[in-house]
């Protein structure tokens, strides 16, 4: 809308939405990370078949850690220069197909989890964004025109995002039966017919409040 300033009267949907995503402060190999990523550091929300998907190669990079098999080293170049180089179980890796290798992991349900679990998050609490921005009174200096089409398009997107947390909501309900070594750090999680629990309260825990039924984890993502 802002490139052209004007919003198709037909459109019924924000179509797409990309939104950024951080690595936490706290983890360790947040500047290897920041320094070999090539791809755009967030997700993209898009419709597919009447439905929303999502779509990151940075994602991957966020929700993996040294005791998965992430590595970095230093290699020194021919000219002297030193870079960092990553690797994945003691392979060489492009960090934009690491999707590609984590898929081939044992692990990868519990991968898949822990992206599912920080784009909810992420979605969330761009959802609160946009309901806090809707209080906000247009100014006298701001035209009522362009006012209109921006609250306008704040609906789509809030509906886009609220379609999207539901569809995420879903996959982890769907992932957390079968994904019964998923844990926060200090957590001790099991799983019985489907439930699964854990003695850890902490902002990072990921569990079912009842058998079957994820909880809304908190706004930080477990190792």
């Amino acid at each position: 809308m802002f490139s052209y300033g004007f919003l198709e009267e037909a459109m019924t949907t924000a179509k797409v939405i990309f939104l950024d995503l951080d690595i936490p402060d706290d983890d360790p190999l947040r500047p290897a990370k920041m320094y070999v990523s090539t791809a755009a550091p967030g997700f993209r929300l898009f419709e597919q078949n009447g439905t929303i998907a999502w779509e990151s190669d940075y994602v991957w990079l966020v929700v993996v850690n040294e005791e998965d098999g992430l590595d970095f080293k230093i290699r020194q170049t021919m000219d002297g220069k030193r870079e960092i180089q990553s690797f994945w179980k003691e392979r060489e890796l492009d960090t934009v197909k690491l999707r590609e290798q984590l898929e081939e992991d044992p692990s990868w349900d519990v991968f898949q989890l822990r992206a599912t679990v920080l784009l909810q998050n992420r979605v969330d609490a761009q959802i609160e964004t946009l309901k806090g921005s809707s209080h906000t009174k247009r100014e006298a200096t701001v035209r009522e025109v362009p006012w209109t089409l921006a609250e306008r398009l704040r609906s789509l997107e809030l509906d886009m995002l609220e379609r999207a947390l539901s569809t995420l909501d879903s996959q982890v309900s769907i992932v957390i039966p079968y994904t019964p070594h998923y844990k926060s750090p200090g957590a001790t999680v099991w799983h019985m017919s489907g439930c699964l629990g854990s003695n850890d309260a902490s902002p990072t825990n990921v569990f079912a409040s009842s058998c079957g039924v994820a909880s809304r984890p908190a706004k930080r993502l477990a190792s």
